[in-house]
């Protein structure tokens, strides 16, 4: 019964994200998202020397995931992760403007803002503690957000910087794009940065973001094998993540590379010793020095590394003496660097979060409806996780109470989706969670791999459907949507 019902579920969503695909190119009304926030249409176009690459890269990565199992490795996985890094940045080359709309929203400061914002001040401490000035000149970005994206970007520059004048039409681009953004922010009486960063780490982002994000393929499969799951079902989940359309489409963007280090925490914790669990602690760390939005992830990776480190039979939910023990040192890990980078440049971070907090609820909170929303958020991770993702993830807890199924991984899966489902709930983010939610997602793939793993040695092809649609949808999105400006 439960092999039936997942099959219904593959039979169902292959219906569904081919209608979806089709709706999309037609740029039916509606299908971009309800009316508060719809991602715009434009013109089809598609370069397709570089949509052909795609489709190649994509192929390579469902070959991969259903050949290689027997040589389940960490060469196998980061050669999988390797074609997912080729798949992204074909699909983005062959998008209208193609990497050349990539330099310009790494430039702009309404789009990525940092890269500007990076060069306001000579004097790093005073983006990490602005001054009045200073804070006028920055971007939304830079003032709700804490200041481990921007001191990022510096620290790339202080590297880069050395490759001497800008060469290569990219290059030469990023310097051309990065004069005309100066010039309209003093039109707009914005002022100019006192020291630009060099073109080459806008170069550099635009394969260091996409590269980040295919990166997290690796922690994915190694938590995977450790919560029970086989070696085909670790490779699925890595190659659904790879594939999956948001991970791409958002280039550029910090979203699309955080879940590397909630990933790498998660990965580390469910294998708890003293360095792994301080080494988590620090990633979660580094997580929510970057966004706000990651501290969702602390939760998670606490509750992963209780549930993954229990033995089989302990099913009570009350925590015990070797459980205290992981969190304490998960805490120590996490709470250490905060407190030292605060005294040291006295950064205020409970402030900045409540500010920032206040900033994103009167923007994207208070404008639009929570009714609305309610069922707009699933709808726009259908729409950029991909429905084979979303429903049969919602399909997991009904289907692993088999007797076969980890305890493992059906315990950590109800701790994500009950986590997931309180934000949801909450109403805290409307619209764009496709994008702000991203880190999510690698626990949507296993979650759905866990399902389809049930048949996947009566129907292998069950398996190949899935990671197909995941293609088909990404390309008809990137071919007539836009979603990074």
């Amino acid at each position: 019964m439960r092999r039936l019902v997942a099959l219904a579920g593959v039979t169902l969503t292959t219906v569904v994200t081919v209608a979806l695909a089709v709706a999309v190119v037609l740029q039916v009304a509606g299908a971009n998202g309800p009316s508060e926030w719809r991602w715009p249409y434009r013109e089809v176009e598609f370069a397709w020397g570089a949509g052909l690459a795609a489709v190649g890269f994509g192929a390579l990565v469902v070959w991969l995931a259903l050949r290689a199992p027997k040589f389940l490795g960490r060469g196998t996985v980061a050669c999988l992760a390797a074609l997912g890094f080729g798949f992204t940045m074909s699909l983005v080359a062959a998008q209208a403007g193609g990497l050349g709309r990539v330099i310009e929203a790494l430039i702009s400061r309404h789009t990525f803002g940092y890269v500007y914002d990076a060069g306001l001040t000579a004097n790093a401490r005073d983006l990490i503690v602005p001054t009045s000035d200073v804070t006028e000149r920055m971007s939304m970005h830079s003032v709700t957000h804490p200041p481990g994206a921007i001191l990022l970007v510096r620290g790339i520059d202080s590297v880069v910087r050395g490759f001497g004048p800008a060469r290569g039409s990219l290059a030469l681009k990023a310097e051309k794009d990065m004069a005309r953004e100066i010039w309209r922010a003093k039109g707009r009486g914005k002022g100019a940065p006192a020291l630009p960063q060099s073109p080459w780490t806008t170069v550099a982002l635009v394969f260091l973001l996409p590269l980040l994000s295919a990166l997290a393929a690796i922690p994915l499969a190694s938590l995977t094998k450790h919560l029970g799951g086989s070696n085909q079902t670790a490779l699925l989940a890595a190659a659904l993540w790879l594939l999956l359309p948001a991970r791409s489409l958002f280039t550029p963007s910090l979203d699309q590379a955080l879940p590397l280090l909630a990933l790498s925490a998660a990965a580390l914790a469910a294998r708890s010793t003293w360095p792994r669990d301080l080494a988590a602690g620090v990633l979660l760390f580094l997580a929510t020095f970057t966004s706000w939005g990651l501290l969702v992830a602390v939760p998670l990776v606490t509750w992963i590394s209780i549930r993954s480190n229990r033995a089989a039979e302990r099913q009570t939910l009350l925590p015990s003496y070797p459980d205290i023990q992981r969190v304490c040192r998960l805490g120590l890990g996490f709470a250490l660097p905060w407190l030292t980078f605060s005294l040291a440049t006295q950064y205020q971070p409970l402030a900045a979060f409540q500010a920032a907090l206040g900033n994103h609820g009167q923007m994207a909170v208070s404008t639009r409806s929570y009714l609305t929303w309610i069922w707009g958020n699933p709808y726009d991770l259908a729409l950029l996780w991909g429905p084979p993702i979303v429903f049969l993830a919602m399909t997991t807890l009904f289907v692993l109470h088999a007797p076969e199924a980890s305890p493992k991984l059906r315990q950590t899966l109800a701790g994500v989706g009950a986590l997931f489902a309180l934000l949801w709930l909450s109403g805290s983010v409307r619209g764009e969670v496709a994008r702000i939610w991203l880190f999510f997602a690698p626990f949507a793939c296993l979650a759905a791999v866990a399902v389809t793993a049930l048949v996947w040695k009566e129907n292998r092809r069950a398996a190949m459907t899935l990671l197909g649609l995941e293609l088909l949808l990404g390309l008809a999105l990137a071919s007539s949507m836009v979603f990074v400006g």
